[in-house]
Order: structure tokens, then C-alpha cells, then sequence
């Protein structure tokens, strides 16, 4: 029962996000936008390691852990990231 309320509060919270993003009330970079969507996913997450279903908690997870990253992001400013480079230079 507790791991169904807390995955709709989670999956309710993606869905609004969503829906604010479509609706052009939120930014896909917007603080709000990435907190909820981080919130949603972590209870969402939380709710599938409960019920012990591994597809979705690995979803939920990525999604919480890609959203945490946006928000990480927002307060170090948009620099770009870089995965083994140590310039932007990029190969002609």
C-alpha cells in the first residue's frame, strides 16, 4: 500500500512536470522542471526497489540521476561537460 502512494506522488510529479513543459509553463533546463522531475523519479525509484521490480528502479534511477545532474548543473552555471577531454577542441 505505502509503496503505491509514494510511486503516484512520484509518477504525479513526472507528469506535472511533463505537462508544464508542454504546456510552455516550465524550461527544460528550469530549476523547477529538474527538482521535480528529480523528485518524481526518486520516489518513483524508491516505490520500485519496495515492490523489488529492477526495470524500473534502474529507470527511475537514471532519471533521478540525469535530472540531479541538471540541477547540478544550473548552480555551477552551463559550462559545458566534458567526458575525457581536456579541451573543447574537437577532431576535423
Amino acid at each position: 500500500m505505502m509503496s503505491t502512494i509514494i510511486g503516484s506522488l512520484g509518477v504525479g510529479l513526472i507528469l506535472l512536470a511533463f505537462a508544464a513543459l508542454h504546456l510552455r509553463r516550465a524550461a527544460p533546463t528550469g530549476r523547477i522542471y529538474l527538482t521535480a522531475n528529480a523528485i518524481g523519479a526518486g520516489l518513483a525509484c524508491l516505490s520500485s526497489v519496495m515492490i523489488e521490480f529492477l526495470p524500473f528502479v534502474i529507470l527511475e534511477g537514471v532519471w533521478c540521476a540525469i535530472a540531479v545532474g541538471g540541477l547540478v548543473r544550473s548552480f555551477l552555471g552551463d559550462r559545458p561537460m566534458h567526458f575525457g577531454r581536456k579541451d573543447d577542441s574537437r577532431p576535423t
